[in-house]
């Protein structure tokens, strides 16, 4: 692990750390270091696996999908005047 540290943080800068730093229960240190974390990793986050919905996978009856289908036909609809 290494050591970093950091100069020059005006008072409303901190004033906003410390408030959220509180506000979610951690240090000022754990909160910057999940920050920097969030901002330097966002290659790693990407490829992040979400599982929230899986529960709805092949939920629908097929009389479900054909109504639903029919509602957004209309989305599939160009409108040629709009690409000229």
């Amino acid at each position: 692990m290494h050591s970093l540290s950091i100069r020059n943080i005006d008072d409303e800068t901190y004033k906003l750390i410390k408030q959220e730093s509180e506000k979610n229960g951690v240090s000022i240190n754990k909160l910057i270091v999940r920050l920097l974390k969030k901002t330097f990793n966002k290659k790693e986050q990407g490829s992040k696996k979400y599982h929230d919905l899986d529960k709805y996978f092949g939920s629908w009856t097929e009389e479900e999908y054909k109504k639903f289908s029919k509602n957004i036909e209309v989305t599939e609809i160009i409108d040629e005047e709009l690409w000229k």
